[in-house]
Parts: structure tokens; sequence; C-alpha cells
């Protein structure tokens, strides 16, 4: 099997079967292409997933589900991942006019606040990089407001942040919002992301400060924004695992995050 992607008549996204020949059969995908999209975290494992944009929910919007592998382009070329990603910008998929409707809609933000923490802090150990997870399950959590195509922000099996269902070259501004509370005074608080995934794997530092008006009391995270992009498939499609340390021993509560998101 081979799938064939091609703009036919300008503006319509046309999939065809090349193992089928002299047939209407031949055609598996014939659609608007404004309308249609493709998922990342999908072509990370090596499968195209498009999905009707339309759709409040991208996931049960699916048009078409197929390996990689099995595609080639309007040139009869083979698609890699990044092919197909500049294929689809090239082509300007999902992509609407001015007259053909409003970008407005690919931008939003989410807020996601942890309920765990706030009767089970986490034990922050001396010197020791920390994970901060995020069970979203808190009363302020506020997913209202996401961009089109975008379900979710975060893993709900691990609580980090999941930036699979946005496109390259959108960013996010991340707005981190915890207290902690150290055993020692003039202690030094650093803060973290861990991006990408497996060997790729990176650290940003956010910021490091002082926690010097005393110890057992609790001092809260400030709250400037964090920037982060999506440059490459290695940060697309990993995680945003948000990490502290602490020169002393303490307790940490995570109230939760705010992320502004800004979607190609």
């Amino acid at each position: 099997m081979s799938y064939k992607f091609e703009i036919r008549g300008e503006n319509n996204l046309v999939i065809t079967d090349t193992t089928i020949v002299d047939s209407v059969d031949t055609i598996v995908l014939d659609m608007p292409k404004v309308d249609v999209y493709y998922r990342a975290k999908e072509l990370k494992d090596g499968t195209i997933f498009l999905y009707d944009k339309n759709s409040v929910n991208a996931s049960a919007s699916g048009v078409l589900t197929t390996p990689l592998a099995n595609c080639i382009n309007d040139l009869d070329v083979a698609f890699t991942k990044e092919s197909f990603i500049a294929w689809v910008y090239s082509k300007k998929l999902g992509f609407k006019t001015a007259t053909g409707g409003s970008v407005a809609d690919k931008n939003g933000f989410v807020d996601y606040n942890d309920l765990a923490t706030a009767t089970t802090p986490i034990n922050i150990i001396s010197d020791t990089w920390t994970d901060i997870p995020n069970d979203t399950l808190g009363a302020f959590t506020n997913t209202s407001y996401l961009p089109d195509g975008v379900t979710t922000l975060i893993n709900s099996a691990n609580g980090y942040l999941d930036f699979s269902e946005l496109t390259l070259g959108s960013d996010v501004l991340i707005r981190i919002d915890f207290v902690i509370n150290p055993n020692t005074n003039n202690s030094l608080l650093e803060t973290r992301y861990i991006l990408g995934q497996g060997a790729g794997e990176y650290s940003l530092p956010v910021r490091s400060r002082r926690l010097d008006s005393g110890s057992g009391i609790n001092y809260s995270s400030e709250k400037g924004s964090f920037y982060i992009y999506m440059g490459d498939i290695n940060t697309l499609g990993g995680v945003g695992k948000l990490q502290v340390r602490l020169s002393t021993n303490g307790v940490l509560i995570n109230n939760g995050v705010a992320i502004k998101i800004y979607k190609k």
C-alpha cells in the first residue's frame, strides 16, 4: 500500500491509494485543506494522524491514520518525519486566510491546578533535583480556552507537560506557581525544566534565588513567565518536566501552572 498526498484544485487535500488503478476507489481522502491537520504525537511514533480541525475533540475526529512509511508526496518521494512537516507547511494545511476564518483560534491558555500536594506536600531533599508533577485535579483547573486542535498540554499519567498536540514553530509562556518551605535560612532555590526525549533530553534553567527571610516559613515562587518554543521534533514530542533543587531539606506545595499558548 502506498498513499499519495496531493493538493488538487489549489484547495483540496486528496490522498490516493496508488495500488488501485483506474477507479474512483483510489481516493482515500478528499477534503478542503484548511479543514485538516496532523498531530505531532502520532508522527513522533511514525504514524500520520489527520483530523478535522472543525471538531472540538481532535482525538475523536480523525479522518486518516496510516504509517508514515506508506506515504509519498506529490512527486512520488517517500516522506520522512521532517519532510512531511515541511510539506504540510508548504501546502498550508489547516491554514485559514483572513477571508476564510480567523487565526485567533490558534492562540489560547490553560491553567492546571494541582490537588495532591495541597494535603501531601513534596519532600525536598537537600542538593537533589526533585520532580514537581501536576495532577490537574485542583478546583481551579481551567481547560476551556485551549487553541483549536489541542485537547491537553499535560500527560495525566505522569503529571508533566506534553507539547505533542502543538506544531513546530509554536511557543508557550509558562507561569509557575508553588510554595516552598526550607528547613534552613538563606538556602538556595533553583528551578528548571527538563525538555526533549530520550538521549535528546536537555535542561533549561528557569531562575534561582536565596530564601533569606528565615527558615520554616513559606516562600512563593516568582511568578514571571518562562519561554519555551517548539523548534524541533525533540522538544515537540518530549516532556516539560518541572524540577527544583534546594540547598537544604524542605517541603513544597505545587499550586499549579498557567500556560499561554501560541500555536503555529
